[in-house]
């Protein structure tokens, strides 16, 4: 077996550049089209859950509570000025 086998000039004169960049380049296309399609089912999932009827009222209750508070501690520090 001729020593230019294990050369990294042969390699790319054999595979050439094309090879060692779409490789690398195919496997992060990959990867970044898995990585979002888990993400939209986790996405529909949530989805689901947000619009059942006793989650969604939940949500307004709390959201609703939140901002009741937040403007009571607006006019107790405005009051203090």
């Amino acid at each position: 077996m001729p020593e230019s086998r294990h050369d990294p000039a042969a390699f790319l004169a054999f595979c050439g550049l094309a090879l060692m960049t779409t490789l690398p380049g195919a496997t992060l296309t990959a990867v970044g089209g898995m990585y979002l399609v888990l993400l939209a089912l986790v996405a529909a999932k949530a989805n689901a859950w947000l619009n059942r009827p006793r989650v969604s009222r939940n949500l307004e209750r709390t959201s609703g509570g939140v901002l009741a508070a937040l403007g009571v501690g607006t006019i107790a520090s405005a009051a203090q000025l």
